[in-house]
C-alpha cells in the first residue's frame, strides 16, 4: 500500500468509528468526545509534569489515583443518563407529560416548550 491508500484507510476507519458512536450516543456524541479528549490531555500533561514533582519520577500510585478519578467521572455521566431514562420511563408509565420532549438518550428538545 502506498501512502495515499494508507491515509484513505485511516480516514475511513476514524469516519466509521465516529459514525457508529454518533448513531449510538445521539446527542451525547459531542460531549462524550470532548470529555475523552480532555481525559487524554489531562493524562498526558500529568505524565509531562511528573519530573517537576518532588521525587522527580512517574508514580504509579498517582497515575492510578488519576485514572480512578476519571473512571468515577465517567460513572457519574452514566448515572445521569440512566436517571434521565428512568424519569422518561416513569413519566410515560404514570401518564405525566413534561412541557418539553426528550430526544434519544437524555437530549432535551427545547423547540417543544409550551
Amino acid at each position: 500500500m502506498n501512502e495515499n491508500t494508507t491515509v484513505k484507510v485511516v480516514k475511513g476507519f476514524f469516519t466509521t468509528v465516529g459514525a457508529i458512536l454518533n448513531s449510538l450516543l445521539g446527542v451525547l456524541y459531542i460531549p462524550v468526545l470532548l470529555v475523552v479528549t480532555c481525559n487524554i490531555i489531562d493524562y498526558i500533561t500529568g505524565i509531562m509534569a511528573s519530573p517537576n514533582r518532588t521525587d522527580g519520577k512517574i508514580s504509579s500510585y498517582r497515575s492510578m489515583k488519576g485514572i480512578t478519578k476519571k473512571v468515577t467521572m465517567w460513572l457519574l455521566i452514566v448515572v445521569g443518563a440512566i436517571i434521565d431514562q428512568l424519569i422518561l420511563y416513569t413519566s410515560d408509565t404514570l401518564g405525566f407529560e413534561f412541557p418539553f420532549k426528550f430526544n434519544r438518550i437524555s437530549g432535551i428538545n427545547v423547540d417543544h416548550l409550551q
